[in-house]
C-alpha cells in the first residue's frame, strides 16, 4: 500500500502529491500577502505625506508665513503624485504584475 500510485489514499505518492499541492498553495498565498503589504505600506506613506503637507500649509496660513507653505505644497504634491501613480499603474510603484492579475 505504501508504494501504490498517488490515487491510493495513504500511499507515499499520494502524500507527496498532497504535500506539494499544499506547499504550492502556501507559496501563492505568501506572494499575495507580500503584494498586499506593499500596497498598504505605500498608502501609509501617502497618508503621512498628505498629513505633513496639510499641517505645514495650515501652520503657514496661521502664521502668515509663505516660506512654510512652499514645502507644504511640495510634500503634498509628492503624496498626490505617488497616490496617482499607484492608482493608475500599480506595477510602477510596487514592482509587481499588479494586485488584480
Amino acid at each position: 500500500m505504501l508504494h501504490a500510485d498517488r490515487s491510493v489514499e495513504g500511499s507515499l505518492a499520494n502524500l507527496r502529491y498532497k504535500a506539494e499541492a499544499e506547499n504550492s498553495t502556501y507559496e501563492k498565498t505568501l506572494i499575495t500577502i507580500s503584494e498586499t503589504s506593499k500596497f498598504i505600506t505605500i498608502y501609509e506613506l501617502v497618508t503621512i505625506l498628505l498629513i505633513i503637507g496639510a499641517g505645514l500649509c495650515g501652520i503657514a496660513e496661521i502664521a502668515k508665513n509663505k516660506l512654510l507653505a512652499y514645502p507644504g505644497f511640495a510634500v503634498g504634491g509628492v503624496g498626490v503624485t505617488i497616490l496617482l501613480l499607484v492608482t493608475i499603474e500599480p506595477s510602477i510603484m510596487v514592482g509587481s504584475e499588479g494586485m488584480f492579475h
